[in-house]
C-alpha cells in the first residue's frame, strides 16, 4: 500500500464546501490497485476528522437556515401521528402484552392487561430520563408470569437482556450482555429460555467465540449459559431463535456453510428435555415453521416454489420431518402472488379448521381463507384498501390479529374471526388517521433497460391535475426486503403539500419473490441501479415531473442504491437524500456489520467478486469535474450496523469533485443508531429531509392560516 500523508487542514473549496485533503493512497488487492484518498476519515475521532466534521456541521446549519419549508413540515408531522395506538398484542396465560404508542411520548411503552385492567410494565422514559435507552424487544414466557426484556442505549443495536416478574415489575435475573436482535424461546415452566448471543470465554465451544444459540437458566450467571447448536456440518450461522411455537417448540434457523443465502431450520420439543433439546432438521431449506399442532407441523417454504407454498409434516414421525417426500402440500405456489405468512384458525364450534393466508402482489397485501385439511380456497378477506399487513398472529386459536396501514391511513389493529365476512377493528377506541379523501395511490409497471417489467407505486393528491410536480423517488433494492405500501407521516406530509412520492420495487428487493431478490444481488447488482434509472426516466416521460423536479431517496442498502445511481447518472436527478448508506464497497466488510453481508454483495477478498464491487462502488466511481446534483448525506454516529465512515468518505469525494455548484452536505446526529429512536429525533430527521428536497425541487408548501391573514 502506497501512502503519501497529505496536509489535512480544513479549507473552503471553490463551491464553498469544506475541503478535505486527499491522500495519495492505493491498496493492492490481489494485483488490483484500489485508490482510497479519504481513508483517514474512517477514524471519527482524530483531530483532523473532528475538524472536518465541525466544518460540515457548520455548513449543514447554514444550509438548513434557507429551507423555508422546514417550519411547515415540523408543524404538520406530529399531527400525522395517531393520538394513541396499541400494537403487537400477544396473549400468554391470563395476560395480554402490547406496545402502546402515544403522540406525547418519545418511545413506545410496554403494557400488560389482566382481567380488564391494564398497566405499564416497562417505560423507557422511566428507566432512563435522557431518552437514549430504547426497548428493542420483549418476550413473555409461555405462562405469562415472566418476561425477557431487551434494551440498548445510544442508538446501538447490541444491548442487554433482563428478566422481570410480570406481577411486580421487579427484575429477577441480572442483565445478559452482548445481545443483538435476538429472539427468545421460553421452555414451559419459565425456568429456562434460549437466545442468540456471544458465548463467554468459560462457555465458548466454537472457534472464535462466534454468536451461537445459548441456553440460559433464570437466576444463574451468564457465564453458566451453555451452547445449543445443530450437530450438522452445514450449520454455519448466523443463527436465529423464534419465539416458542405452540407453547413448547424451539425453532432454530441457521445459514448453510456453502450457501450463506440459504437457511436451514431445526425443531426441538421443549416439553421433553429442555437442558439438551433434541434438534431435528426440517427436510427442506428455506422452510419457516408457522404452527405446530397435534396433527402436524405447518411449514412455509420457498424451496422449489420461489413464491412460497404451505406444507404439513407429521410431528410425531422422525422420518416425516426429515424426508420431504413424506410432506403433504396443502396450499400450492401462486404464479403471481408471494406467500408471506399464515396462521391456523380453529373455530370454537368444531367447524373445520382453516388457514388465514397473507400474500402480496406487487408488495400490496391480500388475505384469503383456506381449508386446513385440503388447502381449498374458501374466500378472499377484504382489507380496508391497497395497503400493508404486518404481524399476522393468533390471539387465541379461533382469532387472528394483524396490523394494517396504507399510504393514506395510519396503522390500526384488525382481527379476523371465522364466519365474519371481513376483518373488523379489534379496538374500536384506538385512534387512527384516515387520509383517503386527500391521498391516492396509483400502481403501474414500467420497463427497465433489459425489458423487465418493474412495479411502481405513485402517491399523489386526490383530484390533482396531471401536471408536473416536485417528485421524490424512493428506492431500496436489497436483501429481499419489500417496500410495502405502509403508512409514513413523511410521505403523507409531502403529498398533502402538493408533491408526488413514488416507490419503485426494484430488483434485489422482495416485491416479486425470491427470484426477484436473486436477480438484484451479487453479480446481478447492476440490475438494481438500472431499474432505478428507468424509474426516474419513466416519471419524467409520463409527465409526473421534470428532471429539475425529480429527487431520489434511500436509506441503508437504499443509500447504496442512491449513491450508485448518482455516480452513474448524475444528470437525471436534481437532488438526493442518502441516509445511513453503504458507499465504499471495497472496504464495507471491515466497517460496521459489513462482514455479515457477503452473501448479498460478494467479498473483496475474492478476485471475481472484487470486480463486481468495483464496477459500481459509489465511492470509487466519483469522477472529478462532474456536475453532481444536490445531496444530503444523513448519518447517525451511534450506528453500529452501517458505519458513518461510508458517508463521510463519499461526501468528501463528491464535494471535491463536483462542478455543478449544487450543495453536497452532511447531517450528523449523536446518540442515535440504525434502528429505533425517539419520536422527536425521528420527526426532526424527516422534517429536514423533506425541507431539503422541497427547497431543491421547488415545492412551495401551503401557507399557514396566520401567513394567509397577513
Amino acid at each position: 500500500m502506497d501512502r503519501r500523508r497529505a496536509g489535512r487542514g480544513v479549507t473552503r473549496s471553490s463551491h464553498g464546501h469544506p475541503a478535505a485533503e486527499p491522500l495519495d493512497l492505493c491498496e493492492d488487492l490481489g494485483g488490483v490497485r484500489v485508490p482510497d484518498p479519504y481513508r483517514w476519515l474512517e477514524d471519527a475521532e482524530t483531530s483532523a476528522t473532528r475538524a472536518w466534521r465541525r466544518a460540515q456541521r457548520d455548513l449543514f446549519a447554514a444550509e438548513r437556515q434557507r429551507w423555508d419549508s422546514r417550519r411547515h413540515f415540523a408543524r404538520v408531522l406530529p399531527d400525522l401521528l395517531p393520538e394513541r395506538l396499541n400494537l403487537a398484542t400477544v396473549s400468554r396465560g391470563r395476560r395480554e402484552f402490547f406496545w402502546r404508542l402515544d403522540r406525547r411520548h418519545e418511545h413506545p411503552v410496554l403494557m400488560v392487561a389482566e382481567e380488564g385492567t391494564e398497566r405499564v410494565l416497562a417505560d423507557p422514559a422511566a428507566l432512563d430520563a435522557s431518552g437514549s435507552l430504547v426497548i428493542t424487544a420483549w418476550h413473555p414466557s409461555v405462562e405469562g408470569n415472566l418476561l425477557a426484556l431487551q434494551f440498548a442505549r445510544g442508538g446501538r443495536e447490541t444491548g442487554m437482556l433482563c428478566v422481570i416478574d410480570v406481577a411486580t415489575g421487579q427484575v429477577v435475573d441480572k442483565a445478559l450482555t452482548g445481545i443483538r436482535n435476538s429472539g427468545v424461546a421460553w421452555a414451559p415452566g419459565g425456568s429456562t429460555f434460549y437466545y442468540v448471543g456471544q458465548p463467554l470465554p468459560s462457555t465458548a465451544s466454537m472457534p472464535g467465540s462466534e454468536r451461537a444459540v445459548m441456553r440460559h437458566r433464570v437466576g444463574t450467571p451468564q457465564s453458566a449459559d451453555t451452547v445449543v447448536r445443530p450437530a450438522a456440518p452445514h450449520a454455519a450461522g448466523p443463527y436465529s431463535v423464534a419465539p416458542t411455537v405452540g407453547d413448547r417448540w424451539l425453532v432454530v434457523t441457521s445459514a448453510d456453510a456453502d450457501r450463506p443465502d440459504r437457511r436451514w431450520t431445526w425443531l426441538a420439543d421443549l416439553a421433553g428435555d429442555p437442558v439438551e433439546p433434541a434438534l431435528r432438521r426440517v427436510a427442506l431449506p428455506d422452510a419457516q415453521i408457522r404452527a405446530v399442532r397435534e396433527d402436524g407441523i405447518y411449514i412455509l417454504t420457498t424451496h422449489s416454489a420461489p413464491n412460497g407454498s404451505i406444507h404439513v409434516a407429521d410431528v410425531r414421525s422422525e422420518r416425516s420431518v426429515a424426508d420431504p417426500t413424506a410432506w403433504r402440500e396443502i396450499v400450492p405456489e401462486s404464479p403471481e402472488e408471494i406467500l408471506e405468512d399464515f396462521v391456523v384458525l380453529q373455530p370454537p364450534d368444531r367447524s373445520p379448521a382453516a388457514l388465514l393466508v397473507h400474500r402480496r402482489r406487487h408488495a400490496a397485501s391480500r388475505l384469503a381463507l383456506h381449508r386446513l385439511d385440503s388447502g381449498e380456497h374458501v374466500q378472499e378477506i377484504p382489507l380496508p384498501g391497497y395497503g400493508d399487513v404486518r404481524n399476522l398472529r393468533n390471539t387465541t386459536e379461533p382469532i387472528a390479529a394483524l396490523e394494517y396501514s396504507d399510504h393514506a391511513s395510519s396503522v390500526r389493529t384488525l382481527h379476523y374471526v371465522p364466519g365474519r365476512p371481513r376483518p373488523s377493528v379489534l379496538e374500536p377506541g384506538t385512534d387512527w388517521l384516515d387520509g383517503n379523501s386527500t391521498v391516492m395511490t396509483t400502481h403501474v409497471e414500467y420497463t427497465s433497460s433489459d425489458g423487465t417489467a418493474v412495479p411502481l407505486r405513485i402517491v399523489s393528491r386526490v383530484g390533482r391535475p396531471r401536471t408536473s410536480a416536485p417528485t421524490v423517488l424512493s428506492v431500496y433494492g436489497g436483501f429481499g426486503v419489500t417496500q410495502a405500501p405502509e403508512y409514513a407521516p413523511g410521505i403523507r406530509a409531502w403529498v398533502e403539500a402538493g408533491g408526488v412520492f413514488a416507490i419503485a420495487g426494484v430488483r434485489g428487493g422482495g416485491e416479486n419473490g425470491v427470484s426477484w431478490h436473486r436477480s438484484g444481488r451479487r453479480e446481478n447488482k447492476q440490475n438494481t441501479f438500472d431499474d432505478v434509472i428507468a424509474a426516474g426516466r419513466y416519471l419524467v416521460a409520463q409527465g409526473w415531473c421534470t428532471k429539475a423536479q425529480l429527487g431520489l431517496h434511500g436509506a441503508s442498502n437504499g443509500g447504496l442504491t442512491v449513491g450508485a445511481v448518482l455516480v452513474q447518472q448524475p444528470g437525471l436527478f436534481r437532488a438526493a437524500v442518502c441516509a445511513a448508506p453503504l458507499l465504499d464497497m471495497v472496504r464495507y466488510e471491515r466497517l460496521g456489520r459489513g462482514a455479515t453481508w457477503s452473501s448479498e454483495y460478494g467479498s473483496a477478498s475474492v478476485p471475481e467478486e472484487l470486480s463486481w464491487l468495483l464496477s459500481y462502488s459509489p465511492y470509487h466511481q466519483v469522477t472529478q469535474g462532474t456536475a453532481y446534483p444536490a445531496v444530503l448525506f444523513s448519518v447517525f454516529n451511534g450506528d453500529d450496523r452501517v458505519d458513518p465512515a461510508h458517508a463521510r468518505k463519499m461526501c468528501a469525494a463528491m464535494q471535491r469533485a463536483t462542478s455543478s455548484g449544487a450543495r453536497i452536505i452532511l447531517r450528523e446526529e449523536d446518540e442515535l443508531g440504525h434502528g429505533l429512536r425517539t419520536r422527536t429525533a425521528e420527526l426532526s430527521h424527516t422534517a429536514d429531509m423533506l425541507a431539503f428536497l422541497a427547497t431543491e425541487l421547488g415545492l412551495r408548501v401551503p401557507p399557514t392560516p396566520q401567513e394567509r391573514d397577513r
